[in-house]
C-alpha cells in the first residue's frame, strides 16, 4: 500500500497502521470471528505503542465502537490507558465515545 504523501513527509516520526478491515456490522448478529481477532491484535499493539514511550500521540480510530459494540474489553482499554506514561496522549477516534474514557 502506497502511504499518503502526507505521511511520507513525516519520515519515520509517524506511523500510519491499518489493523482491521473496516466497518463492522453489528446489530442482532455477534461480530465475525475474525473482526474479533483483527481488534484484538490491533488492541495488542496499540497498548505496546501507548506504554512504550516512543510516541508522543496515539491515535486509535475506531477504538470507541470496538468498545461500543462489546468486541473489547472496555474495563481493560481504560487500566491501559491509565496507566500510560506521563504526557502521553491519546485520541479516541470515532463515535460514541463510552463515558469510561471521557477523562482518561
Amino acid at each position: 500500500m502506497q502511504k499518503p504523501y502526507a505521511v511520507q513527509a513525516f519520515g519515520d516520526k509517524f506511523v500510519l497502521k491499518q489493523m482491521g478491515r473496516g466497518f463492522v456490522k453489528v446489530g442482532t448478529e455477534k461480530p465475525d470471528p475474525e473482526d474479533v481477532r483483527m481488534v484484538e491484535d490491533a488492541w495488542t499493539e496499540a497498548d505496546r505503542a501507548i506504554q512504550s514511550g516512543q510516541w508522543d500521540l496515539v491515535i486509535l480510530d475506531g477504538f470507541n465502537y470496538a468498545i461500543t459494540y462489546g468486541i473489547l474489553d472496555p474495563a481493560k482499554a481504560a487500566a491501559a490507558l491509565k496507566k500510560r506514561p506521563t504526557r502521553k496522549v491519546t485520541s479516541h477516534a470515532g463515535h460514541r465515545a463510552a463515558k469510561a474514557f471521557s477523562m482518561t
